[in-house]
């Protein structure tokens, strides 16, 4: 069996044009009890995959999100089949936003993305300049 775990991981690829994913973990940074709730996902995340990067919290809108997020890279194949499923089962009802980094920033917001929970409107108008 351990041989066949072995070559399944060795089979996991992603397609050449995709570099690597960002995860977007939205929370409401006026209400104290979902930005705890949201920072104890962060800090349970990094525990539990201490490989895996992610930045300091942004308690503001920035970019294309329309509201206080953090975020974390994942950077390969074996990261993503193993931090997305995780993160599906200890969500606890957050908005998150998966997206590869393809060098088509208005796809990969939209047409390229992954929603766990509800989706959030960004702000895509970022990208059309």
């Amino acid at each position: 069996m351990h041989q066949q775990q072995q070559q399944q991981q060795q089979q996991l690829a992603w397609p050449a044009e995709i570099r690597l994913w960002d995860v977007h973990a939205y929370f409401n940074a006026d209400d104290p009890k979902d930005t705890a709730e949201a920072l104890k996902l962060h800090s349970t995340l990094q525990e539990k995959f201490p490989h895996m990067r992610l930045f300091t919290p942004i308690h503001r809108p920035v970019g294309p999100h329309p509201i206080a997020m953090w975020e974390g890279k994942l950077t390969s194949p074996e990261e993503f089949a193993t931090i997305l499923p995780w993160l599906a089962l200890n969500r606890n009802g957050r908005s998150i936003l998966v997206h590869p980094h393809t060098g088509n920033d208005l796809a990969d917001h939209t047409n390229n993305c992954l929603w766990l929970g509800q989706q959030q409107p960004l702000i895509l108008g970022i990208f059309r300049s």
